[in-house]
């Protein structure tokens, strides 16, 4: 098995890629055809995204790590 190579996920590409098929499905696939496992900063998360029922999905079943940084 390859290591995953990880990746910032902004909030325009994770609202249009969401969007497009209306859930989380196409954004998996992408992730998982890339090889990459997504991450995003808590700012985007927190503040760009907040209440955003996809991101919330992805995170609860750790598909998306929030990164906290201090």
């Amino acid at each position: 098995m390859s290591v995953q190579m990880k990746t910032a996920i902004d909030a325009d590409f994770f609202r249009n890629i969401t969007t497009y098929e209306h859930g989380i499905n196409l954004f998996l696939r992408v992730m998982e055809g890339l090889n990459m496992k997504p991450i995003m900063h808590e700012f985007v998360a927190e503040t760009e995204l907040k209440g955003n029922e996809y991101l919330r999905q992805l995170s609860d079943t750790k598909k998306i790590e929030v990164i906290h940084i201090s």
